[in-house]
């Protein structure tokens, strides 16, 4: 398959999270849906759809041997996001008088790392690479959720001495995959009966065009009130979603990695920034406006930069 007919195979797939993305925003911009309401989708999808769905997976496809290096993705949740950072400070080295200096920072080091991923992995790979890459992405995501609900939320804090909270950590996609591995070590996935994990697997489905209507609304939120920052718009989307992954892209061609980490790297790489950030910036009076913007505008501009980026990877590594 050439480059081109890569490019709007991926096209198409980020068309498609576009509209049902779409449907959620003009919902809450509409008030179709209210912030209650919205809330109650998002917990109903962290706390029930995505550990049901980690759950189905990690005991019907994960072994030991089929996912090698195992234990490395959950530290390249922590990888990437410090690869970000860095990118991010030579942006700033340019610019020191630029305001919003730890808001620039986080827009580049925490992407979207999970619901966006999970959802391109489906729609472009094939079943047996897809089961492993999104096992890959429940790994990688609790590393991830470390630096995020440590550093990140310090770094937006006005108070740098505020306490971590163990909730952040021990949440229910955690307390899945931690069961999920505890029965697969001790050896006992057998004896868990067919109708738990087809029930299971069937409400962890729902993640998938629920967390993008959740999604959609959240950037609505964020979209009420605009902050006329340009340039600032601008760098998050060069060092994001052009340099951060070709920075990666380059690595990846000079390394030989395992099929799935290499698929799993760049997908992460891709991103845009992370949805949280604006809930964060909010909570810790930080310029959550244009957090908020910046995360609108780089979800938009996904949809060209993905398919160019990924579609250079499957081109070429293939």
């Amino acid at each position: 398959m050439d480059f081109s007919s890569i490019f709007f195979k991926l096209l198409g797939v980020m068309t498609e999270i576009f509209i049902i993305s779409a449907c959620g925003f003009i919902f809450i911009r509409r008030n179709v849906l209210n912030g209650e309401v919205l809330r109650g989708m998002g917990s109903l999808t962290i706390n029930l759809f995505f550990p049901c769905l980690i759950f189905s997976h990690f005991i019907r496809n994960f072994t030991f041997e089929t996912l090698e290096h195992w234990w490395i993705y959950p530290i390249l949740g922590l990888l990437i996001s410090g690869l970000g950072a860095g990118i991010s400070l030579i942006f700033l080295s340019f610019h020191k008088e630029r305001p919003s200096k730890n808001e620039f920072i986080s827009l580049i080091a925490f992407q979207n790392c999970g619901y966006l991923p999970l959802i391109l992995v489906r729609a472009i790979f094939p079943q047996v690479l897809a089961d492993n890459l999104l096992i890959a992405i429940f790994l990688f995501i609790q590393g991830f959720n470390f630096v995020f609900w440590s550093f990140g939320v310090r770094f937006l804090s006005e108070n740098k001495n505020t306490p971590l909270k163990i909730k952040h950590f021990m949440n229910a996609p955690m307390t899945a995959l931690l069961i999920s591995v505890v029965i697969i070590l001790a050896g006992i996935r057998e004896m868990i009966p067919e109708a738990i994990l087809k029930s299971s697997a069937l409400v962890g489905e729902c993640t998938f065009p629920m967390a993008l209507l959740v999604l959609g609304g959240i950037l609505a939120e964020g979209a009420r009130e605009y902050k006329k920052m340009p340039s600032f718009y601008i760098e998050v989307i060069i060092g994001k979603l052009i340099i951060l992954p070709l920075v990666v892209l380059f690595l990846i061609s000079k390394l030989e990695l395992p099929k799935v980490m290499a698929a799993l790297i760049i997908i992460q790489a891709v991103m845009p920034p992370a949805i949280n950030l604006s809930v964060v910036a909010y909570d810790q009076k930080a310029d959550f406006k244009s957090v908020g913007q910046a995360v609108l505008i780089a979800h938009i501009a996904a949809i060209i930069t993905i398919p160019v980026i990924m579609g250079a990877f499957l081109f070429f590594y293939n």
